[in-house]
Order: C-alpha cells, then sequence, then structure tokens
C-alpha cells in the first residue's frame, strides 16, 4: 500500500476545499485557501529542516583527552593517529572540491577521529546514529567520513599488506627452513578481523573455527604481508 506523506495528505485536503470554496460565496476564504494550496505545492518540504549542529569543540574535546580515553575512542595512541594523518592527510580525497569548492570539507584530521572510531565499533556501536550524536555531525557525514578515509588507505594499501617478491620468498624460505619449516614463507597465526556481514563471494570461506566470519592475517618475520582467506588464499599460494 502506497504511503502517503502528511503533505501529500494536506494537498489533498487543500484541494478538495479549494473546490467547494469556488461554488461558495466567501472570496476571501477562497483566496486564502488557494494562496496555502500554493505554498504547500510549490514546497518540497512541509516543514523547515533543521541541520545537526556541528561543534568543533567535540573534537578538540577528544585531542585533550588522556592517552588511555583517546586510545578506547579512536583504537590507536595519540603518535600512531599522526602518524597516520601525517600519512594519508594529504590524499585529495579530503579536498575533492578544491580551495575554491562553496563548502569545504571538514580537516581531515576530524574525518580521520570520526572513521577510525566507526571502524573500532561492530554490531548496534558502529550505527551511524550513534556517531551522529557522539560527534554532533550529519548522519551522511559519518558515512562520507568513513569512506573517504578508506578510500585513503587504499591508495597506500600495497605499500603495507604484499605478497611476498619471488627474492623475498626464497629468503624467508631459508630462514624458516632454519627453525625446521623448509618451504614456508609465513604462518597463519590465529591473528584474526572480524567481519560485521558475509561476503557475497565464497562467504562460507570466512568461516572460521570459532563460529565467527572473519579474515585472517599471514605473517612472516612480524610483518603482515597478507589479509585474505580461503580459496583465494589456496590459489595465491599456488600460483606464486
Amino acid at each position: 500500500m502506497p504511503y502517503n506523506s502528511e503533505r501529500r495528505e494536506l494537498l489533498r485536503d487543500l484541494d478538495t476545499a479549494c473546490a467547494l470554496s469556488i461554488v461558495g460565496d466567501d472570496a476571501e476564504e477562497r483566496d486564502m485557501l488557494w494562496t496555502t494550496y500554493l505554498s504547500v505545492a510549490t514546497s518540497r518540504y512541509l516543514y523547515d529542516r533543521i541541520g545537526a549542529p556541528h561543534r568543533d569543540d567535540k573534537f578538540d574535546e577528544l585531542l585533550a583527552l588522556p592517552e588511555n580515553e583517546f586510545r578506547q575512542v579512536t583504537r590507536v595512541s595519540k603518535s600512531s593517529f599522526a602518524a597516520l594523518h601525517d600519512y594519508i592527510g594529504g590524499n585529495t580525497v579530503f579536498n575533492s572540491g578544491g580551495t575554491d569548492a562553496p563548502h569545504k570539507q571538514r580537516p581531515a584530521s576530524v574525518q580521520i577521529a570520526v572513521a577510525l572510531a566507526r571502524l573500532g565499533a561492530n554490531g548496534n556501536a558502529a550505527c551511524v546514529g550513534e556517531f551522529h550524536r557522539r560527534f554532533n555531525i550529519a548522519a551522511g557525514s559519518v558515512v562520507a567520513y568513513t569512506k573517504r578515509v578508506v578510500v585513503a588507505l587504499k591508495a597506500v594499501r600495497a605499500q603495507w599488506i604484499a605478497w611476498p617478491s619471488r627474492a623475498r620468498r626464497r629468503e624467508v624460505a631459508s630462514v624458516m627452513a632454519s627453525e625446521g619449516f623448509p618451504g614456508c614463507v609465513g604462518f597463519i597465526d590465529g591473528t584474526t578481523l572480524p567481519l560485521s556481514q558475509r561476503p557475497a563471494l565464497d562467504g562460507s570461506s570466512y568461516w572460521d573455527r570459532k563460529k565467527r566470519l572473519c579474515v585472517t592475517a599471514i605473517r612472516e618475520l612480524l610483518r603482515y604481508i597478507a589479509a585474505v582467506l580461503g580459496h583465494a588464499l589456496i590459489r595465491m599460494c599456488l600460483s606464486g
């Protein structure tokens, strides 16, 4: 059944009243009804829209938090946050409109803080409304900030997470062989990254021994070299 908004129902009632007023004798009332009808019909919204309040002091308060409390919100230390900001803050995604844009983006530090807080949450705690209320920003901004930070992180992903080259694999394999693991270039050490949703492609491959959907990390000499699971990992190993 189609949903009738309050505006649509009001227009319907006004239309009926205007039609009845045509046969009436009260010209003043007829003019008032038609004026009201035209006002509602030419307005997109029935009530004035009030945007979400923006409070920069919220982020000033965040940066002023003690180290342990700052880590609880952003899931990283202040020094790590500063390093991440210096590393990805210059990405053009944080200045997509240019210096002449009519509506400039919030500082990259603000967007990174919101994204880290959201990525560090799960379940209902990761919902958009939670961060809309916590940081006093629009719900759409929560989504936009998260997407921009993910884009910036993906741009530098290959510099930090990559399958080792053939020469590097031989080097690591020789070290592993001396420890009793010939031909080994890395370990799946039990470190997992839980997923909130089942991936559409090969979703069953992401089901771990703890009955959770997750991605597992592979390390070689304490450096993460891949974060894949299941059939994709098998294909990578066979082709490498």
